[in-house]
């Protein structure tokens, strides 16, 4: 990796000029690198790994799904970087911009194998994956007196993802981990919520069918898009109704827009507050959990059934994990803010002869979240902290609210 920067404010021009009166600092900085990446697989995982079984009242050896693939290649990584930091107004205005670009090449992905081969899956150098994205920092003292100061910091990033060159036609590579709903298709972020739609009318409300009742009555009930899952094409028959086989779509994409924070510090004489918040905008869940809870009657959509709000046999006409079901209906926006912490300090400064400083904190993390999201907590992740499954929920425990209080003495 290279890097260089350039600080036009300790010029000479710069600092005879009367700009340098308002205009602290600048500095001009650029960098490149390569580097190489296997990080995204384990340490044994290019080897086919074998078990011991019991068999029949004896030890049996048998091979993993995963085939082991002696000639992988590292994942090769190309960062570009541009940036800027400025401050202003004897450095109580500061700010930071950078733009980054990244390629990836001989990406690491599982490619699903036919049964025949003897294996589920195997690990590739498959592909070609880009990032870019713009990173910004802003620090502002508004207040700074002798008993009161306030500083306010503000980061906030984007992030644009594409994979290109993978294969696969339409679906692109299933994604180990994403309970085969997340693929890398060509043109696509990496991980894109890949399913069944709804059967929609031209005017796009559901394409309802009639549907006989016990009591030789009709019900209206939604259904599967149909037609040609290989070219994408729906199709219907002379009814109107859709024919062929159930088509997928991309329904979602997990990658959020924008990140950002804003942090709030605050001091006066001995009293110090600290206000966090963190927001994740424009990403896609994938709510594993309403499936599940569609299934043994217990989700909302249930309860309306139950009390006649949709008609009789809505939540079976969905589907749950047996059979063509919708999926669309489980992608949900998991765009949220949230009040990251709070957190208060009193230094009470030296107290007789015992301590010569004496500080006492409470803090309090993961307060309350806004959002729109029907399940717990939009922010965790049944994949743990892999980069190439997100945004999957299925029976994950929320990230927990806590509470700490802290005493800090020096003697």
């Amino acid at each position: 990796k290279a890097s260089a920067s350039l600080v036009l404010s300790e010029l000479d021009f710069w600092k005879n000029a009367s700009i340098a009166n308002n205009w602290n600092t600048l500095k001009l900085r650029f960098s490149y690198g390569q580097a190489g990446n296997l990080t995204g697989i384990g340490a044994f995982t290019r080897f086919t790994n074998y078990a011991t079984l019991g068999y029949l009242g004896r030890s049996a050896i048998v091979p993993s799904s995963s085939l082991g693939n002696p000639g992988i290649r590292p994942e090769q990584q190309t960062e570009i970087e541009f940036g800027a930091d400025l401050s202003f107004l004897k450095n109580r205005l500061g700010l930071s911009v950078t733009y980054y670009t990244q390629e990836i090449t001989d990406l690491l992905l599982d490619r699903n194998l036919s049964p025949s081969s003897g294996g589920a899956s195997i690990i590739e150098n498959i592909g070609e994956m880009s990032n870019k994205g713009v990173e910004l920092m802003l620090n502002i003292n508004p207040v700074r007196t002798k008993d009161f100061n306030w500083e306010v910091g503000v980061a906030y990033n984007t992030f644009q993802n594409e994979v290109r060159n993978i294969g696969g036609g339409r679906a692109g590579i299933l994604l180990r981990g994403g309970g085969g709903t997340q693929s890398a298709i060509d043109g696509q972020p990496l991980g894109v919520f890949f399913g069944v739609q709804y059967a929609r009318n031209p005017d796009g409300s559901l394409l309802l069918r009639p549907v006989p009742t016990a009591d030789g009555g009709t019900v209206m009930l939604p259904q599967v898009a149909r037609g040609d899952d290989v070219t994408g094409e729906l199709q219907y028959d002379a009814d109107g109704q859709p024919s062929g086989t159930p088509v997928r779509t991309i329904l979602g994409d997990p990658n959020p827009d924008w990140t950002g924070s804003v942090l709030n510090e605050f001091r006066y004489k001995r009293f110090g507050l600290r206000v966090l918040f963190d927001a994740v905008w424009g990403f896609d869940i994938w709510n594993w959990n309403s499936i599940t809870s569609n299934n043994v009657g217990a989700s909302p959509l249930s309860e309306q059934e139950l009390r006649g709000e949709v008609p009789r046999g809505w939540v079976a006409a969905i589907g749950g994990f047996i059979g063509p079901r919708i999926q669309e209906q489980h992608v949900e926006d998991g765009s949220f803010i949230k009040l990251r912490e709070i957190g208060f300090t009193y230094n009470a400064g030296k107290i007789g002869n015992v301590f010569s400083n004496l500080t006492i904190s409470l803090m309090g993390r993961n307060l309350v979240s806004f959002d729109d999201y029907t399940g717990y907590d939009p922010e965790t992740n049944s994949a743990g902290q892999s980069s190439k499954v997100r945004g999957d929920d299925f029976g994950n425990v929320p990230i927990p609210r806590t509470f700490q209080l802290g005493l800090n003495a020096s003697f």
